[in-house]
């Protein structure tokens, strides 16, 4: 199965080891303004339409420790960062695009998925305009 993922370019996220997602490691990067926009970025999506893994029922309320989180497709991550393409490339961040085994995913809601990281091969990136 693809899932598609966004991921900072050179930062790592130190509790798994893997390319770290933007709502992780916004406190790390070096530009104050990228700090900034990524917070207001995390408090926009406290909606239903942004459910996080804790408090998505089809994710069992949890994303485990071996788990990063994914979209399922390119037109899910596209609504899903709606609006916030510009500052997350502008902060370094990028999309990567893993082939992982359908066992090793859970669907949750709004074409969120977790998947197992170490299961993932990275097959692609893609860029950041939008699809229409």
């Amino acid at each position: 199965m693809k899932v598609w993922r966004v991921e900072h370019e050179t930062l790592i996220d130190e509790s798994t080891g893997f390319p770290a997602g933007p709502y992780r490691c916004a406190g790390k990067l070096e530009d104050e303004s990228h700090r900034l926009a990524l917070r207001n970025m995390s408090w926009a999506h406290c909606a239903e339409d942004h459910i996080s893994p804790s408090a998505d029922a089809r994710l069992e309320y949890c994303i485990m420790r071996d788990e990063v989180c994914g979209l399922m497709s390119r037109e899910a991550l596209d609504t899903w960062f709606n609006e916030w393409h510009k500052t997350l490339s502008a902060a370094g961040f990028m999309i990567s695009v893993y082939e992982v085994p359908k066992d090793a995913v859970r669907v949750g809601s709004n074409g969120q998925v977790v998947f197992k990281h170490s299961a993932a091969t990275r097959v692609g990136a893609e860029f950041w305009e939008v699809i229409a």
